[in-house]
Order: structure tokens, then sequence, then C-alpha cells
């Protein structure tokens, strides 16, 4: 699990060499913006046309991990690793790209305003929130809830690893001050769990769901955001699904999302477990699932979402997997898109086309975007849930970059980029914003 385990810090001076003296992107970006050629524009096989925006460079001192765009207001949340929570300002002018009548005219919208033919402007540096105000924890993933950002803190790479926790910072301020508050940051007791670091987090109502990697998943009661409670802990088996002599370092509650008061959690090598958290107190374990055909061999359940009784689930190396949960006792798995056959050589792991980690449903055209290691973007259709078939993509296997994270706001889909080695090498950290539109003449 090397992508997963810590490596991608030993390239971090390279890329700080490459950042800090590499041609300027954002000095390029005009450029960038105005021509829509094959090096910014991509159709998709199967319906998804993609045009590069912008760029928003980071360095490896400040790894990008994922992102969030606000729904409502014009702002944009990075996390960055040991850089803390960086916020954008995006006015989302590049959405409009610009078109002329006949006559040459610039088209106007139904507001009568004018079409902007303008480079596209890249979204503002607003504010850093820094990990000294943020109990000294690494910012690796994140979800909102209205005016509230929750911030799941703690890195979790090997040679780096730090205790799991939280924080709660009030947006309302943003368009005032400028800045985020933070309301409380929680971090684990020392002793009271192991040195994992958090990969993600989730919050319905007011309760807060850690997945704490090495440390299972821990469930708060946030009624009074300043006081986070701590409801239970939960450490799935290592047991399951197998494998002979696991490794504890193997099973890491890297990925979860809640759906009508049950959790759908990724264990990494563990496979997909089920919870009915009713009562946060004490959770209740349903189902779970491991592919057999993955038993003894490299195994990794990344990230999961869930949409009419079915959990699309990231599986690294090995792609996707359909799975169905309408009874959560017993998932069953109804597709597997695994096009390099990563069953058949354990090697595959480190060679792949492609690694999917976060990925990101899209319910009015039934896309999912995927962030797809060196493969950068996936985009399959899964209108048709037993037979996944891919509708776009961005990037090359052979330009050094790898992505980790994946969100999307409207038209624009986010890309984040990080420093690693292996499985693929990345030389470059940051946000990459495309925007995506179908080609009707394709899509189905």
């Amino acid at each position: 699990h090397s992508l997963h385990k810590g490596i991608p810090s030993v390239v971090a001076s390279d890329c700080q060499f490459y950042c800090s003296t590499g041609p300027s992107v954002a000095g390029m970006l005009p450029f960038l913006t105005l021509v829509l050629s094959s090096a910014t524009r991509n159709r998709g096989r199967g319906g998804v046309i993609l045009t590069h925006l912008y760029d928003l460079p980071s360095k490896c001192g400040a790894m990008t991990m994922t992102m969030r765009h606000d729904p409502g207001q014009p702002f944009l949340y990075v996390a960055t690793k040991e850089g803390g929570l960086t916020i954008y300002r995006d006015d989302g002018s590049h959405h409009t790209l610009g078109v002329k009548n006949s006559k040459g005219q610039a088209q106007t919208t139904g507001t009568n305003r004018a079409v902007v033919f303008a480079p596209s402007p890249t979204p503002q540096l607003l504010a850093t929130v820094p990990t000294s105000k943020l109990g000294g924890l690494d910012v690796m993933s994140m979800t909102q809830e209205g005016s509230w950002l929750y911030l799941a803190l703690g890195n979790f790479f090997a040679s780096a690893k730090q205790t799991p926790g939280f924080a709660v910072l009030d947006l309302s301020t943003l368009n005032t001050t400028g800045v985020p508050t933070v309301t409380s940051v929680w971090t684990a007791p020392p002793g009271s769990t192991n040195v994992s670091g958090a990969g993600a987090i989730e919050v319905v109502g007011d309760s807060v769901y850690l997945g704490a990697m090495g440390s299972g998943f821990m469930i708060f009661d946030v009624a009074d955001r300043r006081s986070p409670r701590l409801l239970s802990r939960t450490q799935p088996s290592i047991d399951f699904p197998g494998d002979r002599n696991p490794n504890p370092d193997d099973f890491n509650f890297r990925a979860l999302t809640v759906v009508d008061s049950v959790l759908y959690g990724c264990y990494d090598a563990g496979g997909l477990h089920i919870f009915d958290v009713t009562n946060g107190s004490s959770p209740r374990a349903l189902g779970r699932y491991a592919n057999p055909a993955l038993l003894n061999k490299p195994r990794a359940y990344n990230g999961v979402v869930i949409q009419g009784g079915l959990a699309f689930v990231a599986v690294d190396y090995c792609g996707l997997e359909v799975i169905n949960v309408t009874n959560p006792i017993h998932p069953t798995l109804v597709a597997w898109f695994n096009p390099d056959q990563c069953q058949t050589n354990p090697a595959k792991w480190f060679n792949a086309p492609a690694h999917f980690n976060e990925l990101h449903f899209e319910p009015k055209t039934s896309l999912l975007f995927v962030a797809s290691g060196k493969g950068e973007l996936s985009i399959l259709n899964v209108s048709t849930p037993t037979s996944p078939v891919v509708a776009g993509g961005h990037g090359t296997t052979t330009d050094n970059l790898g992505t980790w994270g994946v969100a999307l706001h409207e038209d624009v889909v986010f890309l984040a980029y990080i420093c690693a080695e292996v499985p693929f090498r990345g030389t470059w950290t940051g946000v990459k914003g495309l925007q995506w539109t179908l080609d009707k003449s394709t899509f189905q």
C-alpha cells in the first residue's frame, strides 16, 4: 500500500524545486484559458468534453489532498495537508467561455448580461487557516453542512503519522472578515487511539462521523459545536475477509458515508463494512463485503458513494465495484469495472494505469467522476449499473502527474494532485479546474 503508507513524502524536495524554479503556471493562465486546443480540450470517449480552466499550484510541503466548493457562496476550500486549510474566492465567471453570433456580436444571457470573452480568471487566494490553529494536525479531508466546515485532521502517511482529530469552522464570517472562525478542535487524548491520522469526515445533523484510519471510525455529538462529545469508537476486526497473516497496517477506515442512519465504510484491505448508526453510542454491525477474487492479494477499498441502493466503491488498482446494498446484511457484487484484470498479477499495483480513490456521483447524468492516480480523472457512465462504461477522462499516464481527490460544482470538476514516488510518480501538487460538458452527439 505504498501510495497510502507515506512514500509520497520522499519527493518533497523534488517538487519544491520544481514549483519554485519552474515556469509560472499562474503567469501562463491567460494563454491557457484562451486557447482551446488539443492541449486544453479533451473529447471523452462516450460523450463528455473537458476544457482546462486553470491551475492552482501548491508545493509538496503543503500537498493538496482534496477540496470542496461551497454550494451557495463563491468559495473553494482546499485541504493542503501540512499547509492547513486554503480558501480561494471563485467568482464563477469562467463558466462562460464566450460565443458570438453570425455578425460577430456578443450574445447576451436572459438577464442581458454580456457574455465574457476575456480570459477566464483564476480563483484568488483569500485566506489560510494554518495547522497551528488546528491542534498542530494536518488537514486531510473535509465536508460541509450549511455555514459549517468540518475538517478531518491528522497525517496518515507512514513516515509522519499523527493522532486523529477534527475541527469545526464557522464560515459565516468569510464575507465580513475574509477568514473563517475556528469554533472547536478535537484531538484524541494520548493513548486513547492508534497514532493513525484521519482520512474522512461526514456530518448528518448533530452527528459527526470520523474515519480514523487505523483507529476505526468515531461518532461525535456536535449539538454544541464549541464542545464536541465523543460517543463511540468502532474498530472492525482484521480477520475479515480471511487473508493469511493479515497485516494490521493494511486495515484503515479511510472513507465513509452515512445514508438513512446506515454507515458505509471503506476499510482498506478489509473491504466494505456496513453499520447501523441509529444509536451513535452503540453502532451495530450489519454486513460486509470483500471481493473473493482478491483474497490474499493486495487490496484497498478507498472511496464509496451510495445511489439507489447501490454502493459504488473505488478499489484502487482494481477499478470500481458496484455492490447491491438494498439488504445491508448481505451485500452482493453486481458489477466490477476492472479493465486491467488486476487479480491476475499482484505486481500490477505498481504499474497499473489507474488507482481509483475519491469519487463523486453526478445524479442528473449518472456520471461517476473518479480521481484515478496517474490516470488523473476517469469518468464512468453508470446509468446501467451492471455495466459501467467509460464516458471520458483527462490526463495521460506518462506525465508524472497523479490525483488523490475530486470534487464537482455545477459544470466544473476539481482535481487534487499529490506528490508521490510509487505506485506512480507525482511531481506536481495543486488543484486543476476543468469545465465538463456533454457531447450530445455521443452521450447516451
